[in-house]
């Protein structure tokens, strides 16, 4: 059986795995392995690691929704600087 707060959890971790795509889609012009799948890389897993910590997911969305200037995300972003080596790649 699953408690009220693994539900919440759950829906929270998913929430911030779609942020964290659309981020790495938009800073990095790339993709990002799904969380599912077995090729997941080790920058995608420390980038979602990071992004479950994160306390600025409403900057994240409103950024991603057009809020912010293009570099705006670097104020708050934690994983900026390898969304941005991503790029290069």
């Amino acid at each position: 059986m699953t408690s009220h707060t693994d539900g919440g959890e759950l829906a929270r971790a998913d929430q911030r795995a779609m942020l964290m795509e659309r981020m790495w889609e938009a800073v990095s012009g790339g993709t990002v392995p799904p969380a599912e799948s077995d090729s997941l890389t080790p920058e995608a897993d420390i980038a979602f690691q990071r992004c479950l910590r994160c306390t600025r997911a409403g900057s994240c969305r409103r950024w991603l929704d057009g809020r912010y200037p293009d570099t705006g995300y670097r104020e708050f972003c934690p994983n900026a600087g390898l969304f941005e080596r991503m790029s290069d790649r």
